[in-house]
């Protein structure tokens, strides 16, 4: 009872009193800067300081800090420059190595910093330096103006520039060419860094999209020209930095067309949010149901489907793979993919602990002899996880989604587990070998960039076989196999292409360099690949300068390729389809390739036959071979269009994927009609907003003209409450455009309870098929509304230049409506806020002194509001005497003021 009750006071202070403390630094593990330090080690202990931010930045882990003591630093790099503005290793200023770096002052602890540009003057003076501003300090040599040249580059949109020479736009590059580049500053919302990234086809329409995580949220992009790349939405999260997303796409019979959406997580209080991706081009949202049974999530990972089409492979069940959750240790728990838009848990590890975190996963479905011998499935079919638990990897048979099985364990011991992390990987396309990476063993273990390789060949059993490593001790982060190539995101070196037609000796075959600036091992710079997309382009995110759309050209320097003569073809009758795949090159090695058929709108159970196989060239044969399937659908002119996919995959030898490495099969038929879709079937607003527009798009299908009525007689509102500018709208043949469906609110003096609006859309097509999509329109009374309730908890001292929140925000609305939220500034000197429409208070404090008087705002969706007032007062503290370093007297000392301002405090 004593120890809790000292605790809570000491929390409070720490959480509160930030002047006198630390608390208000972000969070996670500081590194340590001095003027008077050495570069050596990791910079984690105060009295044992680096001497240089670049170094330290080094030694950081993501999410941790570097504090910089008292003293001249100077800019000597444009890397320095990355490093003072990353937002996933923040630096901060104005510490005091004799007190540990417990306090930061920057007004007691002057630290000051030349050669900084001016652009970064203002960044650098809120980080608690002091900007030197000289004519001596301020380099203006030609070396340092194509440095920032450099640096200045990554903000601007790039397009179409081909790699020649080794650079393309002033990046460096290897077989690689730039399509497209959009800097963070150009996704609304200017986010401040980037991190994974996935992609989509909509195999509606068969437009690619790219979907980058971000620290605000996921944004989605339109590829239908790839160097001109169109912003369709953003979803918003809460700020965090590790955000990832994967897609998942079906056939759905009932609306007969497919459907898609993407899971997201963070590592913060979002859950898993699911964005629904059926209205695109037009638009993107999320679902209403956001699955809270995790809370802070480090990624997500979808099981058993083609990554290319992100449809589920033939006689597999997908399944949602959580990892590094809040749950269970962070240990991987899977949900079932039934109702993608409600995603139900399905297997948990319920006797879990912190040594069962899993960071990330892959997984591989296995039907050779392993499925039986290793896996014990007498079906002949396995679904393998492994699972990258920080320490060792872990092979699972996740088989049966309620009851995983370990099946072996495996690390090594080239560095020391202090200086390892397992931090990820992928499977090769022939299933067999693992691709792993390691985040420590650059940092820490000072390698040049290591990939290991394991051969699973004995799923019980797996043994390192080889590894690759690079020129440089820049970090390898994610990695994925699409054919005999395998793409990386590779840190300060931007994107890493592997040659890996012999997996136990790999060869760099490609690059494109998005960190220009360095090649170290830092955590900035590319962050995730995606190599999937049909259109063989190859998505790139990068924390530091956003989304890269490239196009590999190591496939053209391959001696062989390997692909579809086209991406569709067109069969109308039943019977022996033979589909034709071309050899390309130099054709003086055997090769072979494998293929596979995918489910479509088109079935193998009723339209084809579902056919696996290899196909084999002898050494010198170049003739085109045949993938010979039975069509089995009845054309009877009655039957829909339809149609189902091919893919190519593990090509052998020296062999690359060409450019058709999918091939849509279409089954001829009568042309679909379409689905009208509804971005929400439930809309909330409040009656004195004026008007709501409601968009309906027709997706999958323009055949014949569409007549769109719109029912009200099942609404009993008094038609005074709303009127209805159309109450039929009508697409005509060939048709596609969105249509909007306005109505007008009246907003009455009566004070009444919520109203409700039924809405039924429906419309007959050419068939007589009818299709109906219900609205529901909650009406929110503004008389009879009680404004939000609102309080905020005591003001507390803050020291001048600094960073603070901590003060705790407690809102709630009695009707329950959606509250929005706006800080103000009453009085004192003038403060900034870094986000005045976030419900947490965050102030950065300039040279001031005395109170300052902040109010918060919370409107609900009605428009009634309240407002709440803190105050703070902004006091230089007065430094300790200076104790012996090797004395735990500094620490005391801290720790009785700590207590005795507490105690003042609550006397007050």
């Amino acid at each position: 009872m004593y120890q809790r009750s000292l605790f809570i006071p000491i929390s409070i202070i720490l959480s509160t009193l930030s002047f006198f403390s630390s608390a208000h630094i972000e969070h996670d593990k500081a590194r340590y800067v001095a003027e008077n330090g050495i570069d050596k080690g990791h910079c984690d202990k105060p009295f044992r300081a680096c001497k240089t931010i670049s170094y330290a930045v080094q030694q950081a882990s993501k999410g941790d800090k570097v504090l910089v003591a008292s003293g001249h630093y100077k800019l000597e790099s444009e890397s320095d420059i990355f490093y003072l503005q990353s937002q996933l290793v923040p630096v901060k200023a104005g510490f005091n190595r004799m007190d540990h770096f417990q306090v930061q002052s920057p007004v007691n602890n002057p630290t000051f910093i030349s050669n900084a540009p001016s652009t970064m003057h203002d960044a650098l003076y809120k980080a608690g330096f002091t900007i030197v501003n000289d004519g001596k300090s301020n380099l203006n040599s030609s070396e340092l103006k194509v440095k920032l040249a450099k640096v200045k580059q990554l903000s601007h949109k790039q397009s179409n520039e081909t790699c020649q020479n080794g650079t393309a736009a002033g990046f460096e590059c290897k077989n690689v060419d730039l399509l497209a580049h959009i800097p963070l500053n150009s996704f609304s919302g200017n986010p401040a860094s980037g991190s994974d990234i996935w992609g989509h086809i909509d195999l509606n329409t068969h437009i690619e999209y790219a979907l980058m995580a971000h620290s605000d949220g996921v944004t989605v992009f339109d590829l239908s020209e790839p160097t001109q790349p169109k912003e369709v939405g953003t979803i918003n999260g809460v700020n965090t930095t590790w955000r990832d997303v994967k897609v998942y796409q079906y056939f759905d019979k009932v609306q007969n067309s497919y459907q898609a959406y993407a899971y997201v997580t963070a590592e913060s209080s979002d859950g898993v949010v699911i964005v629904d991706l059926n209205n695109l081009p037009h638009s993107i949202s999320q679902l209403n149901d956001v699955t809270a049974r995790e809370q802070s999530i480090h990624n997500v990972y979808i099981s058993n489907i083609d990554y290319g089409l992100n449809l589920p492979l033939p006689q597999s069940d997908a399944n949602v793979i959580i990892v590094g959750g809040s749950k269970t240790g962070g240990a991987f728990r899977s949900y079932s993919l039934e109702n993608p838009k409600n995603i139900p848990l399905t297997f948990q590890n319920t006797q879990a602990t912190r040594a069962d975190y899993t960071h990330d996963a892959a997984s591989a479905f296995i039907k050779d002899t392993r499925a039986q011998r290793d896996c014990g499935e007498t079906s002949g079919k396995c679904t393998v996880l492994v699972d990258f638990n920080e320490n060792e990897m872990r092979v699972w048979n996740i088989s049966n989604s309620e009851n995983a099985k370990l099946l072996s364990s495996i690390s090594y011991s080239e560095v020391s587990d202090d200086n390892k992390y397992v931090h990820s990987g992928w499977f090769s396309e022939d299933n067999r070998y693992v691709f792993v990476h390691d985040e420590f063993d650059e940092t820490r273990g000072e390698l040049n960039t290591t990939v290991r390789v394991f051969d699973l060949q004995d799923l019980t059993s797996p043994i390192q076989v080889a590894s690759w490593k690079g020129n440089n001790q820049t970090i390898d982060h994610n990695g994925f196999a699409r054919g005999n190539r395998y793409y990386m995101s590779n840190y300060e070196r931007g994107l890493t292409i592997l040659d890996i037609s012999e997996p136990t000796d790999p060869k760099e075959i490609g690059y494109f360099d998005t960190f220009p600036s360095s090649n170290n091992s830092s955590y900035s710079g590319a962050w995730g690949v995606y190599p999937f997309l049909p259109s063989g382009i190859i998505l790139l995110s990068d924390i530091n300068s956003g989304l890269y759309i490239l196009k590999d050209n190591s496939k053209k320097e391959a001696k062989d390729r390997l692909s579809f003569t086209t991406h569709e073809l067109v069969f109308d009758k039943t019977g022996l389809a033979k589909i034709p795949v071309n050899r390309s090159g130099d054709t003086n090695l055997a090769t072979s390739i494998e293929y596979e058929t995918l489910n479509g709108s088109a079935d193998e159970t009723s339209d084809f036959t579902y056919k696996t196989g290899t196909l084999n060239w002898q050494a010198g044969d170049n003739e085109t071979k045949f993938i010979s399937l039975d069509i089995t659908k009845i054309f009877d002119g009655t039957k829909p269009h339809n149609n189902f996919f091919i893919r190519l995959f593990n090509s052998q030898s020296q062999s690359a994927i060409g450019e058709h490495g999918y091939i849509t099969i279409n089954l001829q038929g009568i042309a679909s009609v379409g689905n009208i879709s509804l971005e929400k079937n439930a809309i909330r607003i409040a009656e004195n907003q004026g008007s709501i527009e409601i968009p309906i798009s027709r997706l999958g299908g323009s055949r014949g003209r569409l007549d769109l009525n719109v029912d009200l007689s099942n609404t009993s509102l008094n038609s005074q409450d709303f009127s209805v500018n159309h109450t039929q709208l009508m697409w005509q043949n060939g048709e596609t455009a969105q249509k909007i469906l306005t109505i007008n609110l009246i907003d009455d003096d009566i004070s009444e309870q919520d109203e409700v609006i039924n809405i039924l859309i429906s419309t007959t097509d050419e068939d007589g098929k009818e299709q109906k999509n219900q609205l529901t329109i909650t009406l929110l009374d503004d008389e009879n509304n009680l404004p939000p309730e609102i309080s905020l908890s005591q003001g507390f001292d803050i020291a001048p230049r600094g960073t603070y929140s901590g003060v705790t925000t407690l809102v709630s609305d009695p009707e329950g409506d959606d509250v929005t939220f706006l800080w103000q500034q009453i009085s004192g000197s003038p403060i900034e806020f870094v986000d005045p429409t976030n419900s947490l208070m965050s102030i950065i404090v300039g040279d001031i002194s005395g109170e300052i008087e902040l109010q918060l705002t919370a409107t609900d969706q009605r428009g009634a509001s309240a407002s709440a007032n803190v105050t703070m007062t902004v006091v230089v503290p007065e430094m300790p005497a200076h104790t012996s370093s090797n004395s735990s007297g500094g620490t005391l000392y801290w720790l009785t003021l700590l207590l005795m301002a507490f105690i003042k405090r609550r006397k007050i």
